[in-house]
């Protein structure tokens, strides 16, 4: 087909290496042929991303990045803003079409071509899958209310300018549509996880309308195209499904608000909008929402955001040198990481007795063999902190109870050795405590920080709209919140006298948070607030695995724990039908596949093949694993040939010979650490050492000694059914 030439531009992110050979080849195959495909990544790890080098890249994609259909662009990991703003940069001051992909998503024959025909008679923006905005008394309701185009068979009454597209469906864009590169770097600075928001923004000071495309022209029967992976959760549903996405517009509202009145250009001639529910309920259990929330204030892009507000109540001031029972404990755990330690412990001597409120530093060493004792002692003079030695290492979970016990003051804080305390929040949370003894613990989302040089705020690992607050004993509507939410209530400035009833060592079948928060609220009220009082590293040049990504991989089976205590506080066995209780299981499922296909993501990205196959079979059994047949089969594949290398690795202390048979692709499956183990010849010293086979060819090795091993990969392949 003959039109103007249209580049494709995606970024991919290491999770979903495992489908972009399926993505690249169903946008090389369209009617209307990509004058190019070009594909970000980024070497360095940015919220959902691991990070991906061009050696990570699948066979295939190296193929036909060498024939030239597919253009590599390695650049600064900015999240999925990637998969514009590099073309835009290359771009500037030539006018170009340019569509954007999504790096999960198999698009149909003609969705090119769809996507330009509508474009092309005015130079409009093009989009398949959009929102229509919606309007109220000068104000834009919640981005969630906002009405999918297809789905919800509504008119839009702007002329095109009230439509948001949203990414997944593909957007084709004019590069003249935006201002400038400088004002789209301005906004993503601002709406750093809200691409879809910051690129629509943009356009719309250039007035630019938006023209929805029905599916059917790109050859397709519905409005959501068919995943590479499944309905595989992404940074909606981490970041943004609880509220991000009306902070983000509420800032770039603001940001734009002296060239353009956002509201005011979106609203209708005569308007149709209804105000919608909020919340949810489960059906016949009774659980609806009567929560009255506060509006949410909107996080700045800055290291150390301050609250500026009126406190609820004064500290009371006091010197910096420790009582006998100071108003707050700050208790850290350590291990092994003496450098962060001393960071640590620096800024929170400093920064405390500056506000000048009486305060420990409570250290729980878990038997570290780096120096943190020297270090601890060298802090021997130091009044305001004290340190404990355990008697033996006993994990990180142990540890946090066991700091956390030690505390003196009338309220204590859990910190990471590697995280830092916004203090200036810390005392007026703290301010709103002493003002209102009923309330037992505060409860706020941790600001994500990358600690990597050039790093900075990621932004809040969750999202609530506003105060919510919970009496005592509440536990139906703290269920709800934590659906509604996915909230994880990990960080908590709680009262000495509720710790005490609520936090020892965690048992092995429940994620703590949830355990402790729960057992608080049997004590007190609990108060969660959207504004975070704790930076905490997310993005590490550590290498070993951050506890949070350990625990989202490997300990997701806790969360349905935590969830079904809570649920079992709220729905107790002798007060609840039956009937009532499918309801409920449901929603619990629903939050947990979510958990699972996150860490069923993660494992794949990170190679552990045996582990991913496990979980896409638990998921599979509620007909909900994100894995479609040929990713099953991937799975299914290196799951095998993972395992048979590593036994093999594991028999004898010499190189594992390879079999010729086994070819480069299935070696990509396998770790660094064992591929490095193969060798596709024996050592010198064959004849006198066992060695370690691994076969594909039935006719290998030639011949064995007595001592030798041979792991048959298609056996290992029969078990992996």
């Amino acid at each position: 087909m003959s039109l103007p030439p249209v580049l494709v531009s995606l970024a991919v992110i290491s999770q979903r290496l495992p489908a972009l050979e399926f993505v690249i080849a169903s946008l090389l195959e369209q009617t209307l042929s990509p004058a190019k495909v070009m594909l970000a990544i980024s070497p360095e790890p940015y919220l959902l991303d691991a990070g991906v080098r061009p050696d990570d890249l699948p066979a295939f994609v190296r193929r036909e990045i060498e024939s030239g259909r597919v253009e590599l662009m390695v650049v600064p990991n900015i999240g999925s803003y990637r998969k514009l703003m590099p073309v835009l940069e290359r771009a500037a001051g030539t006018p170009t079409w340019v569509a954007t992909a999504d790096d999960d998503v198999l698009y149909p024959p003609r969705w090119l071509e769809g996507l330009y025909r509508a474009a092309a008679p005015t130079g409009a923006i093009a989009a398949y899958r959009a929102r229509v905005a919606r309007v109220e008394d000068g104000r834009l309701t919640p981005y969630e209310s906002w009405p999918l185009l297809h789905r919800d068979k509504v008119v839009d009454q702007t002329g095109g300018l009230g439509i948001f597209p949203t990414g997944r469906g593909g957007v084709l864009y004019r590069t003249d549509a935006f201002p400038s590169l400088a004002i789209v770097e301005a906004l993503r600075r601002l709406a750093p996880a809200q691409d879809d928001l910051a690129f629509r923004v943009a356009t719309l000071l250039t007035r630019t309308p938006v023209v929805p495309v029905p599916p059917s022209d790109a050859g397709a029967g519905h409005w959501e195209f068919p995943s590479a992976m499944g309905p595989t959760p992404g940074l909606y549903d981490q970041l943004n499904a609880s509220g991000a996405n009306d902070e983000a517009l509420a800032t770039l509202a603001q940001a734009v608000r002296s060239k353009l009145d956002l509201p005011a250009l979106l609203t209708p001639p005569v308007s149709a909008t209804s105000k919608p529910a909020v919340g949810f309920s489960f059906s016949n259990a009774g659980l609806t929402s009567s929560l009255e929330r506060k509006p949410m204030a909107v996080m700045k892009d800055e290291p150390a955001p301050a609250i500026d507000r009126p406190r609820a109540a004064s500290v009371p001031a006091g010197p910096s040198e420790p009582s006998e029972a100071p108003l707050l404990s700050i208790c850290v755990p350590t291990f092994n990481r003496r450098a962060l330690l001393e960071r640590n412990v620096t800024f929170h001597l400093e920064s405390f007795s500056a506000l000048g409120i009486p305060f420990e530093i409570v250290i729980a060493d878990d038997c570290s063999t780096d120096g943190t004792a020297d270090y601890l002692a060298s802090l021997s003079g130091e009044p305001r902190v004290r340190a404990i030695r355990r008697a033996r290492n006993s994990g990180f979970l142990d540890n946090y109870a066991f700091v956390m016990r030690r505390a003196r003051g009338k309220y204590a804080i859990f910190l990471g050795d590697d995280d830092l305390l916004i203090p200036e929040t810390v005392v007026d949370y703290i301010g709103r405590m002493e003002a209102d003894p009923s309330l037992g613990m505060v409860q706020a989302p941790w600001l994500m920080m990358d600690e990597r040089p050039g790093g900075g705020p990621i932004g809040p690992f969750y999202r609530i709209p506003g105060e919510t607050r919970f009496a005592r004993g509440a536990y139906q509507p703290f269920l709800q919140f934590l659906f509604d939410h996915h909230v994880f209530p990990e960080f908590m400035i709680i009262r000495r006298d509720i710790l005490a009833g609520s936090i020892s060592s965690a048992c092995p079948f429940i994620f703590w948070a949830f355990l402790y928060t729960a057992r608080a609220l049997a004590h007190a009220d609990i108060l969660f607030i959207p504004e975070p009082f704790a930076r905490v590293t997310a993005v590490s040049s550590d290498p070993r695995t951050q506890q949070g990504n350990s625990e989202t991989m490997f300990q997701w089976d806790r969360y349905r724990g935590g969830i079904e205590y809570v649920a079992s506080l709220a729905f107790p066995d002798d007060r609840t039908p039956a009937t009532e209780r499918k309801p409920l299981v449901d929603h619990i499922n629903r939050f947990m596949h979510i958990r699972q296909s996150v860490a069923l993501r993660l494992l794949i990205g990170a190679q552990h093949w045996a582990e991913a196959y496990i979980l896409h079979h638990r998921l599979a059994a509620y007909g909900a694993s994100p894995l479609n047949r040929a990713m099953q089969d991937k799975v299914r594949t290196a799951a095998a040939f993972a395992t048979a290398a590593e036994e093999a690795a594991s028999y004898a202390a010499g190189p594992v010979v390879l079999d010729p048979a086994i070819d480069g692709a299935l070696l990509e499956a396998l770790k660094p650490a064992v591929k490095a183990r193969l060798s596709r010849a024996a050592p010198a010293e064959a004849a006198t050492v066992p060695l370690a086979f691994l076969r594909l060819d039935p006719a290998f090795p030639p011949a064995l000694k007595a001592d030798d091993a041979v792991f048959d990969v298609r056996e290992y392949l029969a078990q992996f059914v």
